[in-house]
C-alpha cells in the first residue's frame, strides 16, 4: 500500500443492516472507495425494490449469494438464481423482488460510487433522517444461518 491508502478489512456478521427506503430492502455496506462501493443486500420473502423511472447514472453488478430473485431490467423481466450475476449499465431502471421463501442475498457494486465516504459516515445520515437501521443480530436473525 502507498502512504495514504486504508486497508478495509470488514466481517458482514459486524456489520449493521440499513433499510434501503420505505421497503423491505436491506443492506449492509462492505467497502468505500473513491470509484467503487460495494454492499451485501438481503431481501426477505415478500420484499421488493421496485424499478424507478429516473434510472440510475452509474454501472452496477450483482453476483446472487443465495436465494433468488425476480429482476426487471428495462422492459425485461427474469429470475436470478444463486451463484450467478448480472450487470446493469447506468441508465437501465432495475428493481428487484423475492418471491421465494428464504431471504434472498446478493452483492451489488456500484460505480461511480454514491457520495457516502464512510460507515459512520452513512450511520450519522440515517440517524439524522430518522431512517431504519438493524443491528448485526437483527440482521443474523433477518438473514438467518445463510451466509455463516
Amino acid at each position: 500500500m502507498t502512504k495514504g491508502e486504508q486497508l478495509q478489512h470488514v466481517r458482514l456478521h459486524e456489520i449493521e443492516g440499513f433499510q434501503h427506503a420505505q421497503d423491505n430492502y436491506w443492506y449492509r455496506p462492505l467497502i468505500f472507495g473513491k470509484n467503487i462501493f460495494t454492499y451485501v443486500a438481503h431481501i426477505p420473502p415478500g420484499g421488493e425494490m421496485p424499478a424507478h423511472e429516473d434510472a440510475h447514472d452509474f454501472d452496477t453488478s450483482l453476483y446472487m449469494i443465495c436465494g433468488s430473485l425476480h429482476i426487471t431490467y428495462g422492459i425485461n423481466e427474469f429470475e436470478v438464481n444463486k451463484n450467478e450475476a448480472l450487470y446493469i449499465p447506468g441508465g437501465v431502471p432495475f428493481g428487484v423482488r423475492n418471491d421465494g421463501d428464504m431471504t434472498a442475498s446478493y452483492v451489488l457494486t456500484f460505480n461511480p460510487p454514491p457520495d457516502i465516504e464512510s460507515l459512520s459516515a452513512l450511520k450519522e445520515t440515517y440517524h439524522q433522517k430518522n431512517r431504519d437501521y438493524k443491528t448485526p443480530q437483527e440482521m443474523k436473525d433477518l438473514v438467518g444461518d445463510t451466509l455463516d
